[in-house]
């Protein structure tokens, strides 16, 4: 009975690994991706389930050659892979629509400094703004494979996932203060993309953070006349 158990388990383990492999050669077909091998689209899968697998351990689970250009090769299957095959939470940049929230998002995290006056915080980039928005969408984010689908580099030896881990976490930690963390009220009240150009100068005119001159550029519906005579009100009546 025993033996019989076990084998109707293997059964089911071949028939789900099988069926496994008949997506991803469909997701093959579809992504034209057709210069893949069967081996390498296993590694780019397995990645984006398991972001912390090293490269080493990867390489010999599929038989690939333990190399920089190799791994390359299937971060960019995953890339590809991960936006067919897209989490959830997941938040594509890509979209004109979601481009904008994300732009706006950015100018909205460059708040005051303790220097006061123009001084702002340092801008962070739209990738690590769009792992973090995800990530107040999935606290269990796998966030290796977040930095993948948004093209942030993560080398061969697992340099740049700690980092990127941080600046995802801190970055979201700076949306949860700032109460910008629901996504979809973001995306009905910030889908315009503010005007860039409009900002810096309001910030510089009235000296205050990139923030501040966002926010009232976006107040005034992107009238920099109405936002600056906003600006020269009192913080409380603004």
């Amino acid at each position: 009975l025993e033996r019989a158990a076990s084998s109707k388990m293997q059964v089911a383990l071949l028939t789900a690994a099988e069926a496994d492999d008949a997506l991803l050669l469909q997701l093959r077909e579809a992504g034209s991706l057709k210069k893949a091998s069967l081996p390498q689209l296993r590694a780019a899968r397995d990645f984006l389930a398991d972001g912390e697998v090293g490269w080493a351990e990867l390489a010999a689970r599929h038989g690939i050659l333990q190399s920089a250009g190799a791994w390359d090769a299937t971060i960019k299957l995953a890339r590809r892979i991960g936006w067919l095959r897209p989490p959830a939470a997941a938040v594509d940049e890509a979209e004109p629509a979601t481009a904008a929230v994300l732009s706006n998002m950015q100018l909205l995290l460059q708040v005051a400094t303790a220097g006061g006056g123009s001084s702002s915080r340092s801008e962070t980039a739209i990738a690590t703004v769009a792992i973090a928005a995800e990530l107040l969408g999935d606290p269990g984010l796998n966030i290796p494979a977040a930095c993948v689908r948004h093209g942030v580099t993560i080398g061969h030896l697992g340099s740049g996932r700690k980092s990127a881990r941080e600046r995802a976490e801190r970055t979201r930690a700076a949306l949860v203060e700032l109460g910008l963390t629901d996504w979809e009220a973001l995306k009905r009240q910030w889908a315009v993309k503010l005007d860039r150009p409009a900002v810096k100068a309001l910030q510089q005119r009235h000296r205050v953070s990139v923030a501040e001159a966002a926010r009232a550029l976006h107040a005034a519906a992107g009238d920099e006349a109405a936002a600056g005579a906003a600006l020269l009100l009192p913080p409380r009546l603004r």
